[in-house]
């Protein structure tokens, strides 16, 4: 039976929401796939008496809005689809705060990821609605992938990051690379952090370091037999700095994380550094849910059709 993936993709038309489309082709997806592309529309921010929200130009801007974010899906399915033409294409506009919508519509469809770029918030946006993308990644049912275009990914051959401590959720994220379909000379690097209390100490240092370089045996061989060329790394320092710096510095395209119920080396990748590496990592992130099981090999829900305007319409909720 072939692979096949249900992926959620929260799209409102922007540059960055673009760029995530862009990304999904570097993302070792399957060739066949079940993708709804979600707009949401936000309320809108009124000022003077609560009755304004009410008014009649108020209510007009926000059924522009609705047909915009109707128009905004379509475009992006029609471009999706030049991507993945074996994909089943559907999608939605929905109402209220961002966060939540996508992660309610997550529960209620059951994809295995959910796909988001970060939103320009303003501050007041931020203390109103609060950050889009760290909400989406600690409360989505299933991995999370915060994409972003870096570019130079068919020239130089993908990288791909893994942050690795040992934990269930850290070889949750090495699976997940491992099952997925990639380009030739595509690397992995494996990085654990270690977080000493003195860093002067070099006794200290290399203790601690031997253990850590065993943490990777299994997960090199995994990799190593996914036909990936593997590398490993590890640095003194907070995870969440560490992993942020590595991806500078080897420019990396992907970040994977898992996210656990608990850690069992150290103090290392845990959910709020997960949600953080999501926010600021400067290429993509994919937060890798440990306890969502793999369900790839099901069959599709709805038939393969050529992409088409009567094929998909953007469903009102």
């Amino acid at each position: 039976m072939q692979e096949f993936m249900k992926i959620m993709i929260a799209y409102d038309g922007s540059s960055r929401a673009e760029a995530a489309l862009r990304d999904l082709q570097y993302a070792g997806l399957p060739r066949h796939a079940e993708a709804k592309l979600v707009s949401v529309v936000e309320p809108l921010i009124t000022t003077g008496p609560p009755e304004a929200a009410f008014s009649a130009p108020v209510i007009r801007l926000a059924q522009n809005e609705g047909q915009q974010a109707k128009m905004n899906v379509w475009q992006g399915a029609a471009r999706l689809h030049k991507t993945f033409p074996a994909w089943a294409l559907d999608t939605a506009v929905l109402w209220g705060n961002a966060a939540l919508q996508i992660v309610t519509e997550a529960e209620n469809w059951n994809p295995e990821m959910i796909v988001i770029s970060p939103l320009n918030r303003s501050k007041f946006e931020r203390v109103l609605f609060g950050s889009f993308s760290r909400s989406v990644v600690d409360k989505a049912p299933c991995t999370v992938r915060v994409a972003r275009e870096v570019g130079d990914e068919e020239a130089s051959g993908l990288r791909l990051m893994i942050g690795y401590d040992g934990s269930q959720g850290a070889e949750a994220a090495v699976c997940e690379v491992a099952l997925r379909q990639w380009p030739p000379n595509t690397e992995v690097r494996l990085v654990a952090a270690m977080e000493l209390g003195s860093l002067d100490n070099i006794v200290e240092s290399a203790i601690n370091r031997q253990p850590a370089a065993s943490l990777f045996e299994n997960a090199e061989q995994l990799l190593r037999q996914a036909g990936l060329r593997v590398s490993t790394s590890i640095r003194e320092g907070r995870p969440k700095r560490v992993l942020l710096d590595e991806a500078e510095e080897w420019a990396a395209h992907c970040i994977f994380v898992g996210r656990n119920r608990h850690n069992t080396f150290s103090r290392i990748f845990t959910n709020s550094t997960s949600a953080a590496i999501a926010s600021l990592a400067p290429c993509s992130v994919e937060v890798v849910r440990q306890e969502q099981q793999r369900r790839w090999t099901r069959a599709p829900a709805v038939t393969h059709a050529q992409f088409s305007p009567s094929a998909v319409g953007a469903k009102e909720h």
